[in-house]
């Protein structure tokens, strides 16, 4: 069993302020992680008695959390923040002045805190920040320090991330290999399992019977890569006429998706379901889970389709393959369409493999849990704060 960090090793120094601008109720890789370490560190701190520090949210994130999440509410202390674009900002900017805390953390890098990374390092309170992805900074710009400088980066204490490959990108902009923690997401193992009935009931309301199925869970935009399995669709039909592909989410590039689908002739056989409540039972009716996306930090949906047995393709070339056995649990695929035709035959034509290899994912996913991902970010945070009080002494 993992050992799980007690929150009085944070507290040691008192608490944190957390800065949170992506939260329930909007939905989003970065939304499940902040909901989900927080929720974790909540938990431990209402068992042990204590306070997890300030917790400063958007208003509408405040609203859900004293409506849906009260235990957020019992172990934070959650001040009221402006509405609009600087007024997280602004309060966060307001308490460092005010009410300076011991450590200040930053849930995901954006250019629009970096003025807390310049007033933490103008007050001497130190900041640990996650970086949670890729932005399109990291090729546009030369790529020695100045996207790190566009953020603050530079300015904090720790940085943490997600992956080796998010890893090697902050070092290709200029930071130390040794000053960055990688923390991988996790998954809820209870809700995220998989359930014959389940998938025998969305099947069966979607009228599929046993169609092959393909599910691909992320945002609509261009650098997920769903052009590249239109691009093979229609030559897959061609062997499996009764092949079915749900894609789950939204995005800016739904109209240029919509017009890809139909240009290559395949509506018929696609479904665009939009951002679900619970992306589950799509994933429960799946065969196969499919994301080829470019550039991905981490693939956190792909990770929950493996705890629910359900194999994972993903292209070579991004944190996906870290989360990936090729071979074993899914395939990481080597970007051409050629090979990206045959990888996806090669599964939906042998459900002998993906019958093993959705065992073997189960087994991958279990080890990635929100507890060992709090336990991580923890840690990261005594460390920092403990750095900090041998300094002051």
């Amino acid at each position: 069993m993992v050992r799980q960090q007690p929150i009085d090793e944070i507290s040691a120094a008192s608490c944190p302020l957390f800065v949170v601008e992506n939260f329930p109720p909007s939905v989003g890789g970065v939304e499940s992680f902040n909901a989900s370490v927080l929720g974790e560190i909540a938990t431990r701190t209402i068992g042990e008695g204590g306070k997890g520090g300030t917790l400063l949210l958007p208003p509408e994130s405040r609203s859900w959390v004293f409506e849906k999440a009260p235990q957020l509410a019992s172990a934070f202390e959650i001040p009221e923040v402006a509405s609009g674009k600087r007024g997280l900002l602004a309060a966060t900017l307001d308490l460092v002045e005010t009410s300076p805390p011991p450590v200040i953390v930053i849930m995901r890098a954006s250019k629009r805190l970096r003025p807390v990374l310049v007033a933490g390092h103008r007050t001497g309170i130190p900041v640990v920040t996650y970086v949670h992805g890729r932005t399109s900074t990291f090729d546009r710009w030369p790529r020695r320090f100045w996207w790190r400088k566009r953020t603050g980066l530079h300015l904090a204490a720790r940085v943490a991330t997600n992956s080796e490959y998010m890893a090697r990108n902050l070092v290709s902009v200029g930071h130390l290999r040794r000053e960055i923690e990688v923390i991988p997401l996790g998954i809820d193992g209870e809700r995220f399992s998989p359930n014959a009935d389940w998938r025998a009931q969305e099947r069966e309301k979607a009228s599929i019977g046993e169609s092959p199925l393909i599910v691909t869970v992320s945002r609509l935009v261009g650098a997920k890569g769903h052009r590249k399995v239109i691009d093979v669709f229609p030559m897959l039909l061609e062997k499996f006429p009764d092949l079915k592909w749900w894609i789950v989410g939204d995005g800016p590039s739904r109209p240029e998706i919509e017009s890809a689908i139909d240009r290559a002739g395949i509506a018929d056989a696609v479904s665009l379901c939009g951002t679900l409540p619970d992306p589950r039972g799509a994933l429960a009716a799946a065969d196969l889970f499919v994301l080829l996306a470019e550039q991905e930090a981490f693939g956190l949906s792909a990770l929950e389709a493996q705890a629910m047995g359900v194999p994972a393709l993903v292209l070579a070339g991004s944190g996906l393959e870290e989360i990936v056995d090729s071979g074993v649990t899914g395939e990481v695929i080597q970007s051409g369409r050629g090979a990206i035709l045959q990888s996806l035959a090669a599964w939906i034509e042998n459900g002998e493999l993906r019958s093993q290899a959705g065992k073997n994912a189960q087994n991958l996913a279990r080890k990635y849990t929100w507890e060992r991902t709090t336990d991580q970010f923890l840690e990261l945070i005594s460390a920092v704060a403990s750095t900090i009080e041998t300094v002051g002494r």
